[in-house]
């Protein structure tokens, strides 16, 4: 048994200079950051300022890791596979603060419920307040609002963010035509990510 002692010494030393030289483990409840590489997700980059693009929330399921994400449609996705799928390989971890108080099993079952009633809705291309179709910092907000009972962040509305980039530009005019939602309120990924709600775990 003595002999096993380095071995696992080294696999710890190993993973944690794997993740940064920062040993940390994915809690239920995380809120996970990344993003894809296509069009949408670099105009949402120009238009926030921010190199995250796209986000969910991590649960665990019978001992294993998933995100529930808005893509389309809202699904499950194995975590491992969800980090294989970002840029580059990047992402961060954002956690609720004092979340051994904040989640308990109770507000986890919640948010279990909240997360699973939108499985299977659409994506929201048009980025729109209501239930009908989610996008990605939308469902997050939503579940943390409705089971936890915080905002994680203000509602912004579109006029507020970079909309004079060319690429910004002529994505909402495919979206949207001549009648664009200026006030239409909304959340972005990097609303959610400088959320003094959330403190970050892990960054790469």
């Amino acid at each position: 048994m003595r002999r096993s002692v380095p071995v696992l010494l080294f696999i710890l030393v190993a993973l944690a200079a794997c993740q940064g030289g920062r040993a940390y483990r994915f809690r239920a409840g995380d809120v996970v950051f990344q993003s894809i590489s296509n069009q949408q997700s670099e105009a949402i980059v120009l238009a926030t300022g921010h190199e995250f693009s796209h986000c969910g929330i991590v649960f665990e399921q019978g001992g294993d890791f998933v995100v529930y994400e808005a893509v389309n449609p809202v699904k499950i996705t194995p975590l491992q596979e969800w980090l294989d799928r970002g840029t580059d390989g990047k992402f961060a971890v954002r956690r609720i603060k004092n979340d051994d108080l904040m989640l308990s099993p109770d507000v986890m079952d919640r948010m279990t419920r909240a997360a699973g009633q939108h499985l299977g809705k659409s994506y929201d291309f048009n980025f729109m307040w209501s239930d009908d179709a989610m996008y990605c910092s939308e469902f997050v907000w939503k579940v943390y609002r409705e089971a936890v009972g915080i905002s994680l962040a203000e509602l912004r509305p579109l006029k507020s963010y970079n909309l004079d980039h060319p690429t910004v530009a002529a994505k909402l005019q495919e979206r949207y035509g001549d009648a664009i939602p200026y006030e239409e309120l909304m959340v972005s990924p990097a609303d959610l990510f400088t959320s003094d709600k959330l403190v970050t775990i892990y960054e790469n």
